[in-house]
């Protein structure tokens, strides 16, 4: 049986969970958004404690890897790096956009229907991918300007969903008949369970010493005066 943590800190409200061989044993959401460097540790602690489990009987860890919050995906990177240093366990990094898909699947099954997850990347912008409804990949990941329907060509003949932070952002691009934005659309780091346990089952992880979250833009910094 693989034990796999699985941690989600590129949204607001973090997520950690654990699972076996695919399958959620628990999970539990940060109750304040923004404090994942206070929160993420204590979550991950109180996981194992409440499921009877210990660091040192994980399989490996599971990482939303972006993209998303900047210091979010910092934050929870660093901690799974600790994690599997010390205990010298695989540690598989989860696109956050694949990761917000597993959950709209799961929580709004359409059969034939493309999947949109959409994060707010400030102005103008939104971190987006395209994926069918068995969540396979169907457009690489890009940071999108809204001048224009997100994967207009490919959405105009098929049903498709939009979900996530930034689909309120583009609504005004998705009123036509076979676009629908997921209003209550929640990611929970659950919606790595198929994820991380395949690319476990395949020897698919990362050196932690140089694994980098994954941006798709660069950041800046402004100081105010």
């Amino acid at each position: 049986m693989a034990t796999i943590l699985q941690i989600e800190s590129s949204h607001p409200l973090s997520s950690v969970s654990l699972a076996a061989d695919g399958n959620t044993l628990l999970e539990i959401r940060g109750e304040e958004a923004q404090n994942h460097a206070s929160q993420l540790g204590p979550m991950v602690q109180s996981l194992l404690d409440r499921a009877g489990f210990s660091i040192q009987s994980l399989d490996a860890v599971a990482i939303s890897i972006g993209p998303g919050s900047y210091t979010g995906l910092r934050i929870g990177l660093s901690l799974a790096k600790g994690i599997c240093y010390g205990s010298t366990i695989p540690l598989i990094p989860v696109s956050t956009l694949a990761c917000m898909t597993a959950c709209a699947i799961n929580q709004y099954p359409m059969q034939e229907t493309l999947y949109c997850p959409m994060i707010d990347a400030r102005r103008m912008e939104v971190y987006t991918a395209l994926f069918d409804h068995t969540g396979t990949l169907l457009c690489e990941p890009e940071a999108y300007i809204l001048d224009n329907k997100p994967f207009r060509e490919q959405t105009e003949q098929r049903q498709a969903c939009f979900f996530g932070s930034g689909s309120n952002k583009a609504a005004h691009l998705l009123e036509d008949k076979n676009s629908k934005i997921l209003t209550n659309f929640i990611i929970l780091s659950s919606g790595m369970n198929k994820i991380a346990l395949d690319a476990y089952n395949k020897g698919i992880h990362e050196d932690p010493a140089y694994l980098e979250p994954v941006y798709l833009k660069e950041f800046y910094h402004t100081n105010g005066k």
